[in-house]
């Protein structure tokens, strides 16, 4: 739908009957504003980088034209060419927050869809990114955290969040559990020097991550399962789009008016769910593929050396890691910690004892679906086996205890008998093994710091 408006946002212009069209002249520097922002890149950065670069503004256009203000302490009137203003902080963020540009344009309670130049999935992404940059990095942060957004708790799934005390040598990564309300057995916190050290250790020291998570196959099937889902939320969003265009007539009749608002309303944030739903399928496709899984790598681990800044370090980590979930016994003394990679379905899993200098990599397994198909070809290796190696008993005990299956009155039974039963595996799942790379071992001296 076409509008009038009076003097347009950055990246669009008016048409020779008054229009409101997308200027395509302007349009990829929006597009680059919300890649920058969706990257980290600060608002007064951005600005800076066009000032830099020599990028117009939009006050170009107004050549010729002066613009006047009285300095509010000397009381002079000061004159400016409004065609040499240059881009500012606060102009950059305008343009994120201005929602004509995923194709929305408001009148009141009421918006007018027009050409976007922002998918609206990738509008709300980044406007909830600035937001959440905003709660992060207030004039209050004193600290660094490298793995802020990162943590969670297995017992309440809270986020753990840095806290320095600074009356004391209190560094922990903390559960919220109880701040927030909520039953948490997981009092003790994560050392942060030690915890981070792990983290980048186990990542960056030696090539055996990368190379494991390179030589991993694209999981096919989920992908396939994927893209099935954004088809899925493509028809969902045409439907709704075509609701919000019949209630938009009827919202035109005067003596519908407030009987239809309450729905229009309802609609437009369905879609924009929807369009968020979208996006996000979208990236998760593209974590998924082998050439972008692999390019990703490559940059990351490529590119990283300690000489880097906290920022580049800390946008290093977080391009790996997906999410690390923190299960605290504190009867044992010990943490159980799993890593789940970014855009892989395989994880690391690693215990420690309070004093978080040893970590040891479990054998960790996960079930997976056991289709007919695989259990047949099991019971055929079974058989294979038992009539070629001659299975000592012990070995098929050894598998049943794996398979949660043993009781004690199999144990006057032969052979054959236990390996029948053991080819009753259910079908729900088996065991497969994930990602094992070395233990980690600390040096007090050897510590990584960010806020020394």
């Amino acid at each position: 739908m076409t509008v009038f408006c009076s003097i347009p946002a950055y990246g669009y212009k008016k048409d020779e009957h008054g229009y409101l069209v997308i200027d395509e002249k302007e349009a990829p520097i929006v597009k680059r504003i919300f890649q920058m922002s969706l990257e980290g890149v600060g608002t007064y950065t951005i600005a800076n980088i066009f000032n830099k670069e020599g990028i117009p503004t939009k006050s170009v256009k107004f050549k010729g034209k002066i613009i006047e203000r009285k300095d509010k302490y000397t009381k002079r009137t000061i004159s400016y060419p409004r065609d040499n203003v240059g881009w500012r902080g606060n102009v950059i963020h305008d343009i994120i927050k201005n929602p004509i540009h995923k194709g929305e344009r408001n009148y009141g309670d009421v918006s007018v869809q027009i050409d976007a130049i922002i998918e609206p999935g990738l509008w709300e992404k980044v406007n909830r990114n600035l937001e959440q940059n905003k709660k992060n990095v207030g004039p209050k942060t004193k600290f660094k955290y490298l793995l802020n957004g990162l943590i969670f708790c297995a017992n309440c799934d809270s986020e753990l969040r840095g806290k320095f005390k600074t009356s004391g040598r209190n560094k922990t990564y903390s559960c919220k559990g109880r701040a927030a309300g909520k039953e948490c057995s997981s009092a003790r916190g994560l050392n942060i020097p030690r915890f981070e050290s792990f983290i980048l250790n186990h990542l960056f020291d030696t090539e055996d991550l990368y190379k494991k998570l390179k030589n991993l196959k694209e999981p096919s099937d989920k992908v396939d399962v994927l893209k099935k889902e954004l088809e899925d939320l493509k028809k969902k969003e045409k439907q709704i789009q075509v609701s919000i265009k019949h209630l938009y007539r009827l919202l035109i009749d005067p003596n519908l008016k407030e009987d239809v608002k309450d729905d229009y309303l309802k609609v437009k944030n369905d879609l924009e769910q929807i369009n968020i739903d979208i996006e996000n399928k979208r990236e998760e496709i593209a974590q998924q593929s082998l050439v972008q899984r692999n390019a990703r790598l490559d940059r990351i681990f490529g590119a990283f050396n300690y000489q880097m800044n906290f920022d580049e370090i800390k946008k290093s980590v977080h391009g790996i890691i997906e999410s690390i979930v923190v299960n605290h016994m504190p009867e044992q003394k010990y943490f159980v910690v799993q890593i789940n990679y970014r855009g892989f379905d395989k994880k690391s899993v690693f215990a420690t004892t309070h004093g978080q200098m040893k970590w040891i990599n479990m054998r960790h397994t996960q079930v997976v679906p056991r289709t007919e198909e695989d259990k047949q070809q099991d019971n055929e290796l079974l058989d294979y086996l038992a009539s070629t190696e001659n299975w000592p008993k012990e070995k098929l005990i050894d598998a049943l205890k794996h398979f949660e299956m043993w009781d004690k009155e199999y144990e006057g039974w032969e052979v054959p008998k236990l390996l029948e039963k053991l080819k009753e595996v259910p079908n729900e799942g088996y065991s497969k093994v994930n990602i094992e790379t070395p233990n980690v071992v600390l040096k007090k001296d050897e510590l990584y710091d960010f806020n020394i």
